[in-house]
């Protein structure tokens, strides 16, 4: 469940308030997250009909964050005009994997699966060579990656 707050006092304090009233539900495990190139601060969830969110995760090297973030925004003007999907954000993880490490949190929306997995290999589509060669060179410094897709199932 992702939830928003005000500051990390008040998410830490109120973050399992939300699971009031459902049975059997428990907070397990809670990260909070920095937003970096996206969203901004007064930015909300875009509303996008229908599709799916992809949540990741990128483990980097610490030292490598700053080259991180300019393959990700180099990347996002070619992403988002070739495939029917924008980027929601990229946050920096309260969760340190481990020392040296920082974790990263990547949210993008697809218009339906099918789009999700065109994106993965678009090579030779038209425009998409200088996108390629950022997300490739972000590849390069990730140490450890998964990603979850989820339907929006509720907006409060």
């Amino acid at each position: 469940m992702l939830t928003e707050w005000p500051d990390a006092d008040t998410a830490l304090a109120h973050g399992a308030d939300i699971l009031t009233g459902i049975e059997g539900a428990t907070l397990e495990w809670c990260d909070l997250w920095q937003p970096t190139l996206r969203p901004a601060s007064s930015a909300r969830l875009p509303e996008l009909t229908g599709g799916y969110y992809s949540h990741r995760h990128y483990d980097i090297a610490a030292d490598t964050l700053p080259a991180f973030l300019d393959h990700s925004s180099s990347a996002w003007g070619s992403f988002e005009g070739t495939h029917p999907s924008q980027v929601i954000g990229l946050w920096r993880s309260s969760h340190v994997p481990a020392p040296g490490l920082i974790r990263m949190r990547l949210m993008a929306w697809y218009q339906d699966m099918a789009t999700w997995e065109r994106s993965r290999y678009w090579k030779g589509t038209a425009g998409a060579e200088t996108a390629n060669k950022q997300l490739g060179a972000r590849y390069a410094m990730t140490l450890d990656s998964a990603v979850s897709i989820v339907e929006l199932v509720h907006r409060g």
